[in-house]
């Protein structure tokens, strides 16, 4: 990834996270399918976030 520009790749991590909140993704995990008791929706939702922070953070590291 050096070879972008850190302002590219904020974006590029923008646009992920736009596309993981997107309406088509959203109602693709928007079922009564639960597991382990959590709605597929939930947890679709919490590991997109955690996800997305995790690499945000391992970015940011990386900089230093």
């Amino acid at each position: 990834m050096k070879f972008l520009k850190e302002k590219e790749l904020w974006l590029i991590l923008f646009v992920l996270g736009v596309i993981i909140l997107n309406y088509p993704l959203i109602t693709i995990f928007n079922q009564l399918i639960f597991v382990s008791g959590y709605p597929l929706f939930f947890i679709y939702l919490n590991l997109g976030w955690l996800i997305s922070i995790f690499i945000i953070y391992l970015y940011s590291r990386g900089i230093d």
